[in-house]
């Protein structure tokens, strides 16, 4: 089987070998460390047991048969859509397309939020990922902006265990992520619990200008609402370069507003 796929992109073509990709996700390990975020309750798991049956094997069980609790927006890598943010049901399962998208990886250092703003009063101390800084790392990429994955900086193991009521994480300024919204940009790719500020009053104000949803606004048409998704708590290793990929956005069929994820990408090279 020849893995190496070829194809156009914006009139220039790139070629891709799919046995190369390499996973963004954080693996969620239900018996050790995870990240943790808004004080919610560690994912589990435990055997299931009815009458006779044992879904253990070490304990004597025929096969292996898992009952799993988890709050995905918590505790591992998810892919969610504008349904986080709608009294009415809008699926992840149903937003996603089955294709490769192209995808810029970038590295981006957060600092102080000089001249943008934010919807919440914050303190001009905390880290923030600003308009000017991503213009510097997106500006002139075009054919590879259907998705952008970020990784913040200093990067390290800890962020895939790391708990993040004891450790803060930059968030975008409103700028940053107009300008995002302005590139039309499908897929935002972060290394972070959220695009938003741990605590904003529950305003969720970048997540409402990526999928272009005003303030206070809840009821969203399924039928007619934005296609765009966020990704949080992924993790880039340093072993991936920043650059141009194609990625693979790995979700489940839920019939929920958000699920885990798997990212895949795969390097490209210009032909």
């Amino acid at each position: 089987m020849n893995d190496l796929i070829t194809l156009s992109i914006q009139g220039k073509d790139f070629s891709a070998d799919l046995s190369l990709g390499q996973s963004l996700a954080i693996p969620l390990n239900f018996q050790g460390p995870q990240p943790s975020f808004f004080q919610a309750k560690p994912a589990t798991s435990e055997s299931l047991k009815i009458g006779e049956f044992n879904g253990n094997v070490k304990n004597g069980g025929a096969c292996n048969v898992e009952s799993v609790k988890a709050t995905f927006h918590t505790c591992c890598t998810h892919t969610e859509c504008v349904g986080h943010i709608s009294s009415k049901r809008i699926s992840i399962s149903e937003i996603i397309d089955n294709k490769l998208i192209p995808v810029t990886v970038v590295s981006v250092n957060p600092m102080k939020i000089g001249k943008d703003t934010y919807h919440h009063s914050s303190s001009i101390t905390e880290q923030v990922l600003t308009r000017d800084t991503m213009e510097s790392v997106i500006s002139g990429n075009d054919g590879f902006l259907d998705a952008v994955a970020i990784r913040t900086l200093p990067n390290d193991h800890t962020k895939m265990t790391r708990n993040y009521q004891i450790h803060g994480f930059p968030y975008f300024t409103n700028e940053a992520m107009i300008y995002l919204q302005e590139l039309k940009i499908r897929h935002l790719l972060v290394d972070t619990p959220s695009v938003d500020r741990y605590y904003d009053s529950g305003k969720l104000g970048n997540h409402r200008i990526f999928w272009g949803v005003k303030a206070d606004e809840s009821e969203i048409d399924p039928t007619n609402c934005s296609k765009r998704t966020i990704t949080e708590m992924i993790y880039i290793p340093e072993s991936i370069k920043d650059g141009n990929y194609l990625l693979n956005l790995q979700v489940p069929e839920f019939l929920s507003d958000a699920a885990p994820s798997r990212p895949i990408i795969y390097p490209t090279n210009e032909i």
